[in-house]
């Protein structure tokens, strides 16, 4: 909520300001989080990990992840993205690559790492190689995505992105009354959880959300009649 909260402040500003000051103040303000965090939680000897986790994945620590998250729209939205996704040599060979690489390069230092938050380069630096692992993977799908066959393949994954504001809303208040239930058991519950939080979800998008945003969101300002030359 903390995420959507400072997007209403500085959504305009984001839209003008160049991609290389987004990137690096988001990294250098999770980065800085992040120590403190660890060095906190590591203050006196054994890693204190609830804390240690609760703090160091809520805002700011998590500004990165979101940080790269905007550059990536900002780059498939924009005229020059475009281009480039278009182009069949980056598409085909050069996105693929540097996506399988990142993603194994990934899962590489974490198994490496595994006692992640006993780990300060960890906890501080990893989420930064996750986020632009998972934007190369993003990139690399919407480089696909751009045919129509595609797009009509992916329509239920879109469905689910689209109301996947309310699943992360609704999930921890089906959880909350189920965690009791002796009779339920882990994998039962996944699928519970699962199912209720995304007709929640539905509900509350096509019910709530979506009204809203058609109430209020900004029209397109009406084409100026054209003016006759003749005096």
């Amino acid at each position: 909520m903390q995420f959507y909260l400072l997007m209403m402040l500085v959504a305009p500003w984001l839209a003008k300001v160049p991609c290389w000051l987004i990137a690096l103040l988001t990294v250098a303000i999770s980065w800085c989080w992040r120590a403190v965090v660890f060095h906190f939680a590591t203050a006196h000897g054994a890693p204190d990990v609830y804390h240690e986790f609760v703090y160091a994945t809520q805002m700011p620590a998590m500004l990165d992840e979101f940080g790269f998250g905007i550059l990536a729209a900002r780059f498939v939205t924009s005229d020059l993205g475009g281009r480039i996704m278009d182009n069949r040599f980056f598409s085909s060979l050069f996105l693929p690559a540097v996506a399988v690489g990142l993603v194994l390069l990934a899962k590489f230092v974490f198994w490496r790492q595994a006692d992640y938050w006993q780990s300060a380069p960890m906890v501080i630096c990893f989420r930064t190689l996750l986020a632009t692992a998972c934007v190369a993977v993003i990139l690399l799908v919407c480089s696909i995505g751009r045919s129509d066959a595609f797009c009509k393949f992916m329509r239920p994954l879109t469905y689910i992105g689209t109301i996947s504001y309310g699943i992360y809303l609704w999930h921890l208040s089906v959880i909350l009354p189920l965690h009791n239930l002796d009779w339920m058991t882990g994998p039962r519950c996944v699928w519970i959880v699962l199912i209720a939080s995304m007709i929640l979800a539905a509900l509350s998008w096509h019910f709530f959300e979506r009204p809203i945003y058609q109430r209020f969101a900004r029209k397109p300002a009406p084409d100026k009649p054209a003016v006759s030359s003749k005096g």
